[in-house]
C-alpha cells in the first residue's frame, strides 16, 4: 500500500533512500533521483534510482542482467530505472547529492554517505510511518501497523536476539531452507521424468491397442474397446479376444465356468493335473492368448506368462 502512487509520490525527492526488491533480488538501500508518469489507462511511474551493483553486472544493458550488491561488499553505483510497485521501504533519511552524478567518482561519494548512515544506524534505517507521516489512514493499513507492532515485539523479546551467535544460526537456517528447497525441486524434476517415461510407455500400449483393434488409427475406442473396459477381473484383452472370437459359442456353463476360472486362479503346482476331454478342449482353445501375446513382445512391453 505504501507504493500506491498517490501516497509514494509525496516522498520521492532527490536523495530519499528505498529498498527495492524484484522477484528473488533485494536491493539494499537504493538512492531516488527523479520519477517520471507513463500515461495510459492506469498511469505508472518509472523511477530512476542509484543503486549498489555488482562490478560484473554494473555493465550490462538490460535491467533484468542486474545484480544487486550488499553495501558492504565492493560494487558500484549505477543509475538504473525501476517501477514503482518495486518499492519496500521508504526512509526517513534523504542523502545529499552532487550536481553531477556522470561521474564515477561521483556515484561513489553518495556510496560512501550511505554505508555511514548504516553504520550510524545498525538496528536499522528509520522509516517513514505509513500513518502519521504518510497519512495512509485505511482500516487495512491500521490493522497491518497493528500486526507489525506484535510481531516486533515478539522479536525482540525472543532469545535469539540476545545472543552472539544469531548470524550464524539465521545462516544455518536459510542454508537448511535453501536445501530443503532443492531437495522439493529435485523431485518436481523426477516426476517431471518419470511422466515422460509413462509417455512412452503409453504410445507403446496404444499401439498394442490398434493392431488388435481396439481403437482405430486415429485413436478412438471401437466395439471390442469398450467391451474391454466393461471387464474389470482378470486379464481384459485375453477375455475379450476369446469372446469375440466366438469360444463360449459352443461350451457349456459347466465349461465356461471351468475356462473362466484360468483368469482367478492364481495358485501355482509343480504338476500339470489331467484334464477330462470335455475340459482340455475349452483349454486348447485358450491358445488364442499367444496373438496377445505376440503383439506385446513385438513392442518390447514386459509381462508375466
Amino acid at each position: 500500500m505504501i507504493n500506491e502512487p498517490k501516497y509514494l509520490l509525496p516522498f520521492l525527492q532527490p536523495g530519499r533512500l528505498v529498498t527495492v526488491k524484484y522477484g528473488d533480488l533485494n536491493f539494499d538501500w537504493c538512492v531516488v533521483l527523479n520519477f517520471h508518469k507513463k500515461a495510459g489507462e492506469k498511469p505508472t511511474y518509472t523511477i530512476d534510482v542509484l543503486a549498489h551493483l555488482t562490478s560484473d553486472s554494473v555493465v550490462q544493458k538490460s535491467t533484468s542482467d542486474l545484480q544487486p550488491c550488499p553495501l558492504s561488499e565492493k560494487g558500484e553505483m549505477k543509475a538504473i530505472p525501476i517501477q514503482h510497485t518495486l518499492i519496500r521501504d521508504i526512509s526517513a533519511i534523504r542523502v545529499y547529492l552532487p550536481d553531477d552524478l556522470r561521474t564515477k567518482d561521483a556515484r561513489q561519494s553518495v556510496l560512501k554517505s550511505v554505508q555511514e548512515i548504516k553504520r550510524r544506524h545498525p538496528l536499522g534505517l528509520p522509516l517513514l510511518d505509513p500513518i502519521k507521516d504518510m497519512d495512509i489512514k485505511s482500516n487495512e493499513m491500521l490493522s497491518c501497523v497493528k500486526q507489525y507492532s506484535t510481531l516486533q515485539t515478539r522479536i525482540n523479546e525472543h532469545p535469539l536476539t540476545k545472543t552472539n551467535e544469531l548470524k550464524y544460526l539465521y545462516e544455518q537456517y536459510e542454508r537448511k531452507a535453501n536445501l530443503e528447497r532443492q531437495v522439493l525441486e529435485a523431485k518436481n524434476d523426477l516426476k517431471k521424468a518419470q511422466s515422460l517415461l509413462q509417455i512412452g510407455d503409453l504410445k507403446k500400449y496404444k499401439r498394442v491397442l490398434r493392431r488388435l483393434g481396439y481403437c482405430n488409427s486415429t485413436d478412438i475406442i471401437d466395439l471390442k474397446g469398450r467391451v474391454a473396459c466393461e471387464i474389470d477381473t482378470g486379464d481384459e484383452l485375453v477375455t475379450t479376444e476369446l469372446l469375440f472370437n466366438g469360444v463360449f459359442n459352443d461350451l457349456t456353463v459347466s465349461q465356461a465356468c471351468a475356462l473362466l476360472s484360468c483368469f482367478v486362479f492364481q495358485e501355482k503346482g509343480n504338476e500339470m493335473p489331467k484334464l477330462p476331454q470335455e475340459l482340455s478342449g475349452p483349454l486348447r482353445l485358450m491358445q488364442i492368448l499367444h496373438s496377445v501375446l505376440i503383439e506385446t513382445k513385438e513392442i518390447w512391453i514386459p509381462i508375466d506368462v
